[in-house]
This record gives C-alpha cells, structure tokens and sequence, in this order.
C-alpha cells in the first residue's frame, strides 16, 4: 500500500515524483529532457518499469504493473501582468503555469478560488457591485504576488536541485543536512515551498486552523 505518501526524486533532469493513486498505487510525474523524451516513449511497458526502478529506486517498493497509458505535457513558466478587466478574472493554471516541483500549481489555483471568493464575499456585503473592476482588482493584486512568488521560487529550486554542477553538489547537500538541524530553518523553506506564507485567504486558514498546526 502506498499509505498516502509521495515522493519527490531530483534527477538531472528535473524531479521524479510518485503520488499517491488508491490504495496501491502511484500515479508518475517524470520530468526529462527532450532527448531523453523521446527514448522513454519507445520503451515497451516492462523495460519502462525497470527504467523507472533504476532512476527512482525502491523506496516506494518494486513496481511490477504499469497501468494507464504515457502522456507527455509540455513544461512552460508563464505569470500573467493582469489578472483582472471588467467583469473577468483571470484564476488557476490560466494566470500562471508553474513547474511540478512540490506540485504547487493546483494549491496555488485553490487559494486563488478561496481568494476570489473572499474579495466577493466582501464586496458583497458592502453592498458593491463584485463585476466592478476595483473590486476586482484587489483580487488581482493580493494573487499576483503570491503567484509571482510561487512561480520563480518552484523555479529556483529546480535550478539548485536539479543542477548536477560538481561543485553545488557538496554545498546543496550540506544545506539539506542543515535544514534537518534546524527545524525553524525547514519550516521557513517547507512554507514557502507550498506557498503558505503571506496573506493568505480566509477559507485557507480556516482549514489550516481546523486541521492542526503544519507540522
């Protein structure tokens, strides 16, 4: 059984991430170079699995059954200007598509709904109109920020972890082992790493509060 978990491996590439997907099994993010792309696509189902073993290694356990079908996404950063015109906003992965890392791309779309949603609430109760675009541009400035953060941090650590420069090797792995030392050190990284830091919306930290403190 999979107990919940996931996994995050950085290759040279980029991570290799196993997430959770029912009770047994794991659903594969593998982030490659094109080159490299194009030689994985061709392996047949069982030499898949033995390439994935061999670059993850068994952690998870053996992988014995491949299901579903490969599919290939394009990797790209983008980060909107505006989020926001008269009686449009703009939310999700069509105002900032950011890399897979820590997989932040569908938390940051959340908190932007939960977000939306506040600034409505208010405006609601104000008795403004919620289509009138100063109301909706404080959407817009609240997620821009936090989306900007998220999107060029999630970029920076790939180019630390996933850089395999001989000389950031021993200096990256220091870093880690310090981060286990000192838990207010990993806690700062770990918040910034799932984009909870900031203002954040109402309905988040309702969550957050109901839930139990991140540990």
């Amino acid at each position: 059984k999979n107990r919940g978990g996931a996994y995050e491996h950085f290759t040279r590439s980029g991570p290799l991430a196993l997430l959770p997907f029912g009770e047994k099994g794991y659903a594969v993010v593998w982030t490659l170079e094109p080159e490299d792309l194009t030689e994985v696509l061709q392996l047949s189902r069982s030499e898949f699995l033995v390439r994935l073993q061999t670059v993850f290694g068994d952690r998870a356990g053996q992988f014995n059954q491949l299901i579903g079908e490969r599919k290939v996404y394009p990797l790209t950063l983008s980060h909107l200007k505006k989020f926001a015109k008269p009686r449009v906003v703009v939310v999700g992965n069509a105002s900032h598509t950011v890399h897979p890392v820590a997989g932040q791309g569908f938390n940051l779309g959340l908190r932007d709904v939960a977000a939306l949603a506040q600034v409505l609430r208010d405006a609601r109760n104000r008795g403004w109109d919620i289509g009138n675009i100063e109301v909706l541009s404080k959407f817009a400035r609240w997620r821009s920020q936090e989306g900007e953060y998220v999107t060029w941090f999630t970029d920076g650590l790939i180019q630390v972890f996933a850089n395999d420069f001989p000389v950031l090797t021993p200096v990256r792995n220091l870093g880690l082992d310090l981060l286990q030392l000192l838990p207010p050190a990993k806690r700062w990284l770990l918040e910034r790493t799932m984009g909870m830091h900031g203002r954040q919306p109402d309905l988040v930290t309702n969550e957050r509060e109901s839930s139990g403190k991140l540990r």
